[in-house]
């Protein structure tokens, strides 16, 4: 009879041990994961302090690979949805947007285009791109309608000069035909 309690013991013992193993195991497997997401927390605050600098310094979305939108996305990347990400990206949307009105303020068509074209290719068929591309557009129009007046008007201040100035030769021209 002791052979078979020895070997129950035998078992009991190679289960404990089984067991110890699996827990041993289940607990390195933890630790391992609680490295992992705090090596990922510290390089997601590591990009998001970057570009947040990115953003002050206006590297928006270029040079590439030292720009804000970039590690934004990489942010995104190790974590989707991530609250402070994704206001990064809207927040450089936005100033592109800001640069687009200043360009237009200063009436340089172009570069406010070339700035809203930027923001759409980050966030296409956002409204708030599209409501600045039409103000915008809308101050460029304006604006090519005053300097076409405005060169109408130049033209005809012109025209009235010159029809003066042969009125006035003509009636030089008379008054000298007249005393010879």
């Amino acid at each position: 009879m002791a052979a078979p309690d020895q070997q129950k013991d035998q078992q009991e013992a190679k289960e404990k041990e089984a067991e110890a193993r699996r827990l041993a195991q289940a607990e390195e497997q933890k630790q391992k994961q609680e490295v992992e997401k705090r090596q990922k927390e510290e390089t997601i605050q590591t990009l998001l302090s970057g570009a947040g600098a990115d953003l002050q310094a206006l590297r928006l979305a270029s040079p590439t690979g030292n720009n804000a939108l970039g590690k934004y996305n990489q942010v995104l990347a190790l974590a989707p949805e991530h609250p402070q990400a994704t206001q990064g990206v809207q927040d450089i949307v936005s100033k592109y947007i800001e640069l687009a009105r200043q360009a237009a303020a200063e009436k340089a068509w172009d570069k406010a285009i070339a700035r809203l074209d930027k923001a759409a290719e980050i966030t296409p068929g956002a409204e708030n791109i599209q409501f600045a591309r039409e103000e915008i557009e809308s101050g460029k129009k304006a604006e090519e309608e005053r300097l076409a007046g405005d060169e109408a008007q130049r033209k005809a201040e012109e025209q009235r000069i010159a029809t003066e100035e042969e009125t006035r030769r003509q009636a030089e021209e008379e008054r000298v035909a007249a005393e010879e």
